[in-house]
């Protein structure tokens, strides 16, 4: 998104900051409203926390005569919070007989959509965000998913500001204790399915992390799915996201593997192929041929089954080796090779 700019990252920041204190569920509060109304055709943003009658009081906003508004009209009545989902309201004056509130607080404060996002934390609906816009404009999925994940550190913050005080002498506890006991499960997993399918671990670990990719979930769920009988889901070349990057110079493969885990891939990166060369053979491979021992392993990836190959050659291409699928003469640039990867890669459909 463009809107991801200096002024976005200062606000990350500042979110950081404020949510490693104790009693700053309110800073984070007001933080997601801000960023909010950095979105564009968000001109106000409220977070409503429900009361103990279901009403929704206003913890934090960005114009505070509209959302003294919005409740004395009651409007927050005319709205819901669905857990993981989005709820837009559009056409406001026309739907009066529905939703009076709404209808009301379009004509005061010449309102054209709102839209509200729970803010949700560990399976738990702590409160609302509602986005107030005065133009006809609809967030896109990306906006929508900015929100969401504000909202939810939002949400967490409010949720330890609420029990901060039994913290400090239970948090190191309990979060080893939950962490480790995730691990072994992850680990269990692995290696069953390393076992099933006849692969190595760090392959197995490759389609378990692409599973709860593909889920938006956390791995431990996915190992627990792998674990009661859905290991057959995680089959399959499509399942498998390695790639293997050889290249002498430290800063390319620094740049290269940095942008393909960005795009979702699991990568091995070495300054020498001879230290690869008996590993496991991955979908793709990313070779540059000045490396060492590079030709022993182009041939030995060309000679074995499932392996997509890109050389990295200083000559021209008709000196490039036959067995290499794509070649790219030298300098690359990272985006010229991720370009390369989305088209070779049999796992380039499941990651982003």
């Amino acid at each position: 998104m463009n809107t991801l700019n200096g002024e976005w990252a200062s606000l990350l920041l500042e979110t950081a900051r404020a949510v490693t204190g104790r009693r700053t569920g309110l800073d984070a509060a007001y933080l997601l409203t801000r960023v909010c109304t950095r979105l564009p055709g968000v001109d106000a943003a409220i977070v409503l926390l429900p009361d103990d009658r279901g009403r929704g009081v206003a913890l934090a906003g960005t114009d505070w005569p509209l959302a003294d508004d919005f409740l004395a009209f009651r409007a927050d009545e005319d709205v819901c919070a669905t857990p993981g989902e989005a709820t837009g309201y559009a056409d406001l004056v026309g739907q009066a007989a529905q939703r009076p509130g709404l209808a009301r607080l379009a004509v005061e404060h010449g309102i054209t959509a709102v839209q509200t996002v729970p803010m949700e934390a560990f399976d738990a609906l702590v409160g609302t965000v509602v986005l107030v816009s005065r133009a006809h404009r609809t967030l896109s999925a990306d906006e929508i998913a900015v929100v969401r994940g504000c909202a939810g550190i939002a949400a967490t913050v409010l949720l330890a500001d609420a029990v901060a005080d039994d913290l400090p002498s239970t948090a190191v506890r309990l979060t080893r204790h939950t962490a480790q006991q995730d691990q072994i499960e992850v680990w269990q997993a692995t290696g069953m399915l390393a076992a099933r399918h006849g692969v190595d671990l760090p392959s197995a670990e490759a389609m378990l992390r692409a599973h709860a990719r593909d889920l938006a979930q956390p791995l431990v769920r996915s190992a627990e799915h792998a674990a009661d009988g859905g290991a057959d889901e995680f089959a399959g070349p499509g399942h498998d996201t390695r790639i293997l990057v050889v290249d002498p110079d430290r800063f390319t493969v620094s740049c290269l593997s940095d942008a393909l885990r960005a795009a979702g891939f699991d990568v091995t990166a070495t300054v020498s192929a001879a230290a690869v060369l008996n590993s496991l053979p991955p979908p793709l491979a990313i070779i540059d041929q000045t490396a060492a021992g590079a030709g022993d392993l182009i041939r030995a990836l060309a000679e074995g089954p499932g392996t997509q190959l890109i050389v990295i050659s200083p000559s021209a291409v008709r000196q490039s080796p036959p067995a290499a699928a794509r070649v790219l003469p030298k300098p690359v640039h990272p985006s010229q090779v991720l370009a390369m990867v989305r088209d070779l890669h049999p796992a380039a459909g499941r990651v982003a």
